[in-house]
């Protein structure tokens, strides 16, 4: 119900199309941040926390 109330309020401002490729371009946007994100955070954390493999130097 959330996205229908959003969509209905973003159409009174930007209009219907505008309203759907604003939703549309937001959550993109927000499914590339949190990919990069998520591989920067996976990049510290295992870095900083796991353990070095077996024979591996570093």
């Amino acid at each position: 119900m959330n996205c229908f109330g959003a969509l209905m309020l973003g159409a009174g401002i930007y209009g219907i199309q505008g309203a759907v490729v604003l939703r549309i371009v937001d959550t993109v946007l927000g499914v590339a941040f949190g990919l990069v994100f998520a591989a920067v955070f996976h990049r510290l954390v295992a870095v900083r926390f796991l353990p070095l493999p077996e024979g591996a130097e570093g």
